[in-house]
């Protein structure tokens, strides 16, 4: 039994209603979709081929297409598409959606009365929206297995380049790869803002890691000033090793988004690939997620007062207190609260000092106590403010 799919290409169309209008009514008089569907069938093909010419009782659970796709079934303005019901699932259908998407096509699904807009924007029935949904282990199950291996520098660089792509000419990101992460940034304001990937290999599998970096001269300038020389050439060498910039505070990729579901969270924040099949779809819907969830938060993060909306919650300082803190963020934590929020001052000071780890990271100096957060702490209290 097939699950049926309508492509058509109508930019008017942004609601449920009016494409099923457009679908069942509206579309005698325009032109076959020819070309968008014949593309739209090279891209889907390659994630989901067609098996159905080996698939006469319908058991291969790989096999999207019960009754084929043909790429010549574009000679109406409406094409009909039958996908095996059992393979119905929110990773699928947007992965197909994408596909579309990609070759000029929008897609309605009658059944659950959902649009997929050309804008990567699912519209329901109630008119509310969402972004099409994150690569799914069950989507990635069926896609077609690659030929070659598994190469993880290749993997981080692919999904920076999906990220660049779909960032860069609206929203001012920049692409660069360096030793351990291929990074997607940009300046904002006084902030830096990048989006690090990193890959590493794990057996037969390479598993990924994607985190928010942000940073600021301004707060390095002023830790840098309190402390001795050996902490200016360390940040010197930290900088080479991370291609130029070392970045103060280092987020999970969910951690600031509200509004992420367990899903997405478990896929953006971590997802291990078995094939390199899944690579670009895995950049396009974290392209989405980015677009539609994290910019609307990171937007507004362009001076020190944004930052420390971010950085300094009461979440944060029970963090300082008792969690896993780099010498860096404390340094920074410990700069941008005297600058941004002065009132918190002497808290944080409190908890970066009791903090029962601070040991272990300092001991890279040769300072098990922290004495030279100490010193900072000093430093900043007597510093003047403007």
């Amino acid at each position: 039994m097939s699950f049926v799919l309508h492509f058509f290409h109508a930019p008017q169309v942004d609601s449920v209603e009016s494409a099923t209008e457009y679908v069942y009514e509206l579309c005698d008089d325009d032109p076959p979709l020819a070309d968008r569907f014949r593309k739209f069938v090279e891209l889907v093909t390659t994630v989901y081929p067609d098996l159905s010419a080996d698939d006469d009782d319908g058991d291969d659970e790989r096999n999207l297409w019960p009754e084929g796709l043909d790429s010549e079934w574009g000679d109406e303005p409406v094409v009909n598409v039958g996908i095996k019901t059992d393979a119905v699932e929110e990773g699928v259908l947007s992965i197909v959606a994408s596909k579309a998407v990609q070759a000029g096509l929008q897609m309605l699904d009658p059944q659950n009365a959902m649009l997929y807009r050309s804008d990567h924007v699912v519209v329901h029935h109630d008119g509310s929206t969402a972004p099409f949904r994150m690569l799914t282990p069950f989507a990635a199950k069926l896609m077609k297995p690659a030929d070659d291996g598994l190469d993880p520098r290749k993997v981080r660089d692919a999904i920076g380049a999906g990220l660049y792509d779909r960032l860069a000419p609206e929203h001012g990101f920049t692409l660069s790869s360096v030793k351990a992460y291929t990074i997607v940034h940009r300046q904002r304001g006084a902030i830096r803002q990048a989006i690090a990937i990193e890959a590493k290999p794990d057996r037969d599998q390479v598993k990924i890691k994607l985190e928010l970096w942000l940073s600021t001269p301004r707060i390095e300038a002023v830790w840098m000033a309190g402390l001795p020389r050996r902490f200016t050439d360390w940040k010197v060498a930290e900088d080479a090793r991370c291609g130029g910039s070392t970045y103060d505070f280092v987020y999970g990729l969910t951690d600031i988004v509200p509004s992420a579901t367990a899903q997405e969270i478990a896929q953006v924040g971590k997802l291990t690939l078995r094939s390199t099949a899944p690579i670009d779809e895995f950049a396009a819907m974290v392209g989405t997620f980015i677009e539609h969830k994290l910019l609307p938060v990171i937007d507004p993060i362009n001076d020190l007062d944004a930052l420390a909306a971010l950085a300094l919650t009461d979440d944060a300082l029970d963090i300082v207190r008792t969690g896993q803190v780099r010498v860096l963020e404390q340094l920074a934590t410990a700069v941008l609260t005297r600058l941004a929020k002065p009132a918190w001052f002497e808290a944080v000071a409190r908890g970066l000092i009791g903090n029962p780890n601070k040991s272990g990271y300092w001991g890279e100096f040769g300072d098990r106590e922290g004495r030279h957060l100490d010193q900072l702490i000093e430093y900043l209290r007597a510093l003047r403010m403007p």
